[in-house]
């Protein structure tokens, strides 16, 4: 009961991670950066995660260094 009162579920094995990429996958440039809710960020805040979207088609969610 306690997993379903706080809405803890597993995450599928297709879910966007926050591990940052090896430097062996070419990622490509950075095409654009979203807040969490999909919304275009055009100054990322320091600290904030966001979702990193690059010109290899990849999606990576890391902070804001």
């Amino acid at each position: 009961m306690v997993h379903c009162v706080t809405q803890q579920q597993p995450l599928p094995a297709n879910s966007i991670g926050v591990a940052e990429p090896s430097q062996e996958i070419n990622l490509g440039e950075v095409l654009q950066v979203l807040d969490l809710r999909g919304r275009r960020v055009k100054s990322p805040e320091k600290g904030m995660m966001y979702l990193w979207v690059y010109s290899s088609g990849r999606v990576i969610k890391r902070l804001m260094e």
